[in-house]
């Protein structure tokens, strides 16, 4: 069982992409001894677009369409262009330098592409992605996939848009599905074994964020599934490998499995991206210059434990530091910005207080223009729980842990919660209104607690003032 003041939200997805990006290496340094490790890679998408569903089902109640997607690009490309751009860079630099000079004009070209986002794209039989991996002259192969990423995250917004619009949630899924189909089918009839053609899976990924826990074996046996599949020595057909893992990974997110949240493979997720983006540029250099005509040799484990040592200090020097990991999916609350802040600010106010700080305990921000349809939900009958849940502007479950860690942390720290009035235990659900009275509201137009509010929480705000007054 995870945590809450420990994590916020899901490390086992870490530990997905930590088993993701070992496959992919291990299939880039020794592809003859792990032939099926490029499976890393669909794993990765399968990742992307669950997560790109997360922030966009989070990015829905923006006011406006421009706000909604401009929300989404923001948050979605900060956390890829930054560190690929800076690669890109000193990839180039140190063709320019480094590197014979026979690789110049083919790096440049694959340069030119990698920077619009147009490395997928294979024009002739020698620039199929398997070709270039075998001769590795091209530092930028591996940019294949960041040019898909970008690409879907660009289409992405407007797919959901359409499947928002659909007559029910039922009906929503089944849009999904009906998309994901579409590409698979498309994907499994093109002629190219390219990979990034192989893109349904991040399609087939509804937008539903919620993940149940298991503590059956089940979760493990997927898990060892993909473990074994990712690193059999001996090459299983494409047709069987990619959709067996692509549906093991996304039934892993619905049954989670603690084994993934060991911490080597939840460190191995967080410095992913820094290691996909660093590691093929100096196994390149290796094959270049110094293999020798060998499969490997001393040098290639030099260039192996070269890259997990920049993608380290990448990660903990540059992405920590620029703020640009994944807001939806922070392994640790103490990495999370926001909670830095609180608690910076908790230890400057603790100083200044001799006995208590008392802290309010998040409840959702709530959507001001649905207010008046209460009274009208209660007299109609209508679902209270579908309609409580279209209430909510702004999910507090982050937030609340982020108090939790808080008062844990902070010794002069107190909180105070209104849950056990506004939240209903029986259709699991935050209500903002007296079902007995007809609907009436407990917030008012300016989202402050209304009279009738107000004496709902009487009993919360007596035990408060009786500690301060030290009865």
């Amino acid at each position: 069982m995870r945590n809450p003041l420990n994590s916020s939200k899901r490390q086992d997805l870490q530990g997905i992409r930590g088993i993701a990006i070992i496959s992919v290496l291990f299939f880039h340094f020794l592809p003859n001894t792990f032939p099926n490790g490029y499976i890393g890679v669909d794993q990765f998408f399968v990742l992307s677009g669950f997560l790109m569903c997360m922030l966009l089902r989070k990015s829905s109640s923006c006011s406006s369409l421009f706000q909604f997607i401009s929300n989404f690009y923001i948050r979605r490309l900060k956390r890829i262009l930054p560190l690929y751009f800076l690669i890109i860079l000193l990839a180039i630099t140190a063709v320019l330098t480094v590197f014979p000079l026979t690789a110049i004009d083919k790096n440049v070209e694959s340069g030119k592409k990698a920077l619009v986002f147009l490395s997928n794209r294979a024009e002739t039989d020698s620039e199929s992605y398997f070709k270039k991996l075998s001769m590795a002259t091209d530092v930028f192969t591996h940019t294949w996939s960041l040019s898909v990423e970008v690409q879907f995250c660009l289409i992405i917004p407007f797919l959901y848009l359409i499947g928002a619009k659909v007559p029910s949630p039922k009906f929503e899924t089944h849009f999904y599905v009906f998309l994901g189909m579409i590409a698979y089918i498309i994907s499994d009839t093109s002629e190219s074994t390219h990979s990034s053609n192989n893109v349904y899976q991040k399609i087939e990924n509804s937008p539903e964020d919620e993940s149940h826990s298991s503590t059956s074996y089940y979760p493990h046996f997927l898990t060892s599934i993909i473990i074994f599949g990712s690193f059999f020595p001996l090459e299983i057909p494409n047709a069987i490998l990619r959709p067996l893992i692509t549906v093991l990974t996304g039934a892993l997110m619905v049954f989670p499995s603690s084994f993934l949240e060991s911490k080597v493979w939840v460190y191995f997720g967080d410095i992913s991206h820094s290691l996909y983006l660093i590691h093929w540029p100096i196994y390149a250099y290796w094959k270049l210059n110094n293999h020798e005509g060998d499969t490997w040799n001393s040098r290639l484990i030099v260039a192996f434990q070269a890259s997990i040592f920049l993608a380290i200090l990448s990660y903990e020097c540059y992405e920590k530091f620029m703020n640009i990991g994944d807001p939806l999916n922070i392994t640790r609350i103490d990495d999370d910005p926001i909670y830095k802040t609180m608690k910076g600010q908790a230890e400057k106010l603790s100083k200044l207080v001799k006995n208590k700080i008392f802290l309010m305990q998040q409840v959702p921000r709530l959507k001001i223009e649905m207010l008046a349809g209460m009274v009208e939900a209660v007299k109609g009958k209508k679902d209270l729980a579908e309609f409580d849940k279209s209430l909510i502007d702004i999910d507090p479950k982050m937030a609340r842990l982020r108090y939790e860690k808080l008062e844990a942390e902070c010794p002069k720290c107190e909180l105070f919660d209104y849950e056990p009035y506004f939240f209903n235990k029986t259709t699991k659900t935050w209500r903002f209104y007296d079902e007995k009275m007809n609907g009436l509201t407990y917030i008012t137009q300016g989202l402050h607690l209304s009279f009738h509010g107000l004496e709902l929480i009487r009993p919360v705000v007596k035990s408060v003032c009786a500690k301060m007054d030290g009865k």
